[in-house]
């Protein structure tokens, strides 16, 4: 659902195909082709239902497996060559209608035979006719940029001649676009009334040419699998607030007030501007009641005991460090105010999620303590939001086994955290390694929650590539709580942001190439041209002992000089002449 108006999913997929027989459940890239579909439309945080349309139950049975529901069987009458897609649209809407006496305001059509669409080109695309009040229908394309004159077909003698022209210049024509087939949304109103999903009021949703692929026959099969394995070899991006979260990007920096708001809000907001101050993209804070988080039984952490210099339950020290729920509304409109996001733990489990979705949280971060609380992942991964993992006293596979499961629940929309679960954490205990570990063998961004002491440990991250990073800070590290003392002081955090800024500038890319000021300035003077070592005469033959290279750099490269070897000179040259190869014959 979107702005309170709700959306149905259709993905067609009939059983007969005579060009590529079964494409529909054929493996592409490790699923079935159809699961491409039902996954992107089930990790979209806007549609409300995802139905097949098949009259195949080999189909069905595999649709029903990755999520989809299979309410109806397509009648037979729909199910042959000449079947036109409108119709079966109009049967589902109808179905539903008089079955089940459910209505849609938007109709989705997406085609089992486009697996390079994701739930982001759904979401983008449903936004954008959401945005766009005037228009009833949004297509996907993709840009077309081949000049008309190159369409050829046959004439009626048989020969080959452009069957498309214009006659202004190609630069002047009105931008050109082709349908792909992967995304038809429209008012279901005007889908009644037009019969079509190219309604009159159309706008179209751009997409790349690589997530384009529609499968028809074996061709089209090859090119979207090459597709998938190369976007497979790629890490998906995250988008939190619509910013692109990834390893190679800006890195995303939260700054975790956490409760070191002392249960104050003049604290908090103080915290969140702070966060903004020294350039943080997002102040994070933990949402729980004392009661949801542990029993009376529970004991403070050793670094609780240690960091507050006293011991009390952890129930009671947890009571004084709540974050009041009426103080989420001055937050919220002060993060706004000073363009940082905010975002908040679900501490308190279950119930945590249900208060953070009522003020529309963009996406959640999970604590070390939770990753085997499959109670909290179930429900944050049903969100769909953006799922932030941190990985402390975790062994591999328990991030393994969290992962698929947040997955299995339909949400791929997943950061991991590297993380050491001691505050504040010595260095002989960062195992930056495993960071490595964890970048290479779940194909998912990887960022760092950070309780060191100094920058090392956020260069060093920084340097591997990491995608977000998360760190303590307060307001002052005398204050009393737990976590003051292990988080860094103001002038500490603005430096450690700093410095991962500095060290993103100072990584660059991964390409090797001369930098401008180098082609510029330093390469026409450090490097050298091909000039006589001594004076040469005209028709002399040229050996390696009359050359040599000097500085500067704009004649002939040094590279080339067994060009010149055994070449006659053509012209007299001087000692320290540069060389060209016209000199030579």
């Amino acid at each position: 659902m979107i702005h309170n108006k709700s959306v149905l999913a259709l993905i067609l997929a009939r059983g007969g195909s005579k060009r590529l027989p079964g494409k529909n459940i054929k493996n592409i890239g490790g699923k079935p082709m159809i699961a491409w579909s039902i996954e992107a439309a089930k990790n979209s945080k806007y549609l409300d239902r995802t139905i097949v349309s098949t009259d195949s139950q080999e189909i069905a049975e595999v649709s029903k497996k990755y999520g989809a529901d299979i309410p109806f069987e397509r009648p037979a009458e729909l199910a042959t060559d000449t079947a036109g897609s409108i119709d079966v649209v109009l049967h589902a809407i109808n179905w539903l209608k008089e079955n089940e006496k459910k209505e849609y305001d938007y109709i989705l059509l997406l085609q089992a035979t486009s697996p390079l669409r994701t739930s982001q080109h759904i979401d983008e695309a449903i936004e954008h006719i959401e945005n766009k009040k005037e228009m009833d229908a949004v297509v996907s394309f993709y840009p077309w940029d081949k000049k008309p004159e190159w369409v050829y077909c046959k004439n009626q003698n048989g020969f080959l001649e452009a069957c498309l022209e214009t006659k202004e210049e190609f630069k002047t024509v009105s931008p050109m676009l082709m349908p792909n087939g992967a995304v038809y949304i429209i008012k279901t109103e005007s889908f009644l009334k037009e019969k079509t999903f190219y309604a009159k009021k159309l706008d179209a949703y751009l997409m790349d040419r690589e997530d384009s692929a529609d499968v028809d026959e074996q061709y089209d099969f090859d090119l979207a699998e090459f597709f998938l394995k190369k976007r497979d070899a790629q890490k998906a991006s995250v988008f939190i607030n619509n910013i692109e979260i990834n390893e190679g990007k800006k890195v995303f920096i939260i700054a975790e007030a956490g409760v070191n708001h002392n249960g104050e809000l003049e604290k908090a907001l103080a915290l969140v501007d702070l966060a903004a101050d020294i350039g943080a993209d997002a102040v994070k804070f933990q949402t729980f009641k004392a009661h949801q988080v542990v029993t009376a039984q529970g004991e403070m952490a050793q670094y609780q005991k240690k960091n507050l210099g006293f011991e009390k339950s952890q129930l009671e020290m947890l009571q004084d460090i709540e974050l009041p729920e009426n103080f989420y509304p001055p937050l919220i409109n002060r993060c706004k105010e000073k363009g940082i996001l905010f975002l908040s733990t679900p501490h308190g489990g279950i119930e945590s999620v249900k208060f953070l979705e009522s003020i529309d949280l963009q996406a959640y971060k999970i604590g070390s303590g939770d990753i085997t609380n499959y109670l909290l992942l179930d429900a944050v991964a049903q969100t769909k939001k953006p799922i932030i993992l941190a990985t402390g006293m975790s062994t591999l596979e328990e991030v393994k086994s969290a992962v698929e499961f947040i997955r299995w629940k339909g949400n791929d929309k997943i950061i991991l955290l590297h993380c050491t679960s001691n505050y504040p954490c010595p260095s002989k205990d960062v195992n930056m390694a495993a960071m490595k570990t964890l970048m290479t063998g779940l194909n998912l961004p990887v960022g760092y929650s950070d309780h060191t002491q100094g920058n090392e440990a956020a260069i060093m991250a920084t340097a591997l590539g990491q995608a977000l990073y998360e760190f303590h800070f307060t307001l002052d590290k005398n204050l009393p709580g737990p976590d003051h003392v292990a988080s860094t002081s103001p002038e500490e955090a603005r430096e450690r942001v700093k410095a991962i800024r500095l060290a993103s500038l100072m990584m660059g890319s991964s390409i090797k190439e001369p930098t401008i000021d180098e082609k510029q300035f330093t390469l026409p003077i450090a490097r050298r041209s091909l000039v006589a070592s001594k004076d040469l005469k005209v028709g002399q033959v040229i050996t390696v002992l009359d050359l040599e290279a000097k500085r500067p750099a704009n004649g002939l490269s040094a590279q080339y000089f067994e060009q010149l070897i055994g070449k006659k000179l053509l012209k007299d040259l001087k000692k320290d002449q540069q060389f060209s190869l016209t000199d030579v014959g």
